[in-house]
């Protein structure tokens, strides 16, 4: 699963998700992607912070206009996700 999520969900997924959902996912994908490297850097834990940020940001606005009552037990899961990968 992790294999697909890091080196196929991208490229599979484009042109079938609608755009604002694609960027969503690929802040997502980008920021797991560093965090998983052996070594990194300041500047890349800049960038993760900012994808995860903005995946963050993104999915409270996507979920808000369905009226997700529970956003941040989302948040949590995706907290529990990453560390789980």
């Amino acid at each position: 699963m992790r294999n697909w999520f890091l080196l196929y969900g991208l490229p599979r997924l484009d042109g079938i998700l609608p755009e604002k959902y694609f960027r969503n996912f690929s802040y997502l994908v980008n920021g797991v992607y560093l965090l998983l490297k052996d070594e990194i850097t300041r500047q890349e834990i800049v960038i993760t912070d900012y994808c995860l940020r903005n995946f963050y940001l993104l999915c409270k606005n996507i979920l808000w206009l369905v009226e997700f009552p529970t956003l941040e037990a989302c948040y949590l899961s995706l907290i529990f996700l990453w560390c789980h990968l």
